[in-house]
């Protein structure tokens, strides 16, 4: 399965929170939330992650968009990613939408990552 994927200008944050934020804080940015029994995290563009009380934090990340809208349906869209960029080496965090799924990878590893997505038969792009 070939891909188009944009790389994204953005830069992001991965935070761990106390407790939710208030939500205007994030408006017209890119963010996920994910929460177990054990913890709530933000992932968030890194100018939103400064407003934002954080027990703990990563900063540094960059994100690749699986261009388009994919069925839930559909089997190893995210795994065709995925795959070329880990057996490189290299770590990565994934965020899904209803439509679709973001990958990111530490801003010092962004071109190779997009080396990788490349010679593997996707077509990455950038905004």
């Amino acid at each position: 399965m070939n891909l188009r994927i944009q790389v994204l200008y953005q830069q992001f944050s991965v935070l761990k929170l106390a407790s939710q934020p208030d939500l205007r804080l994030l408006e017209n940015s890119i963010f996920a939330f994910s929460s177990t029994q054990r913890e709530l995290t933000l992932i968030c563009e890194t100018g939103v992650a400064a407003q934002i009380l954080a027990t703990n934090s990563s900063d540094g990340w960059r994100a690749f968009y699986l261009d388009g809208s994919f069925d839930f349906a559909t089997s190893g869209v995210l795994l065709s990613a995925l795959k070329p960029i880990s057996s490189a080496g290299i770590g990565v965090m994934a965020i899904s939408t209803f439509d679709s799924d973001l990958i990111l990878v530490k801003a010092e590893e962004l071109n190779r990552a997009a080396r990788e997505l490349s010679l593997a038969g996707h077509q990455v792009f950038y905004e």
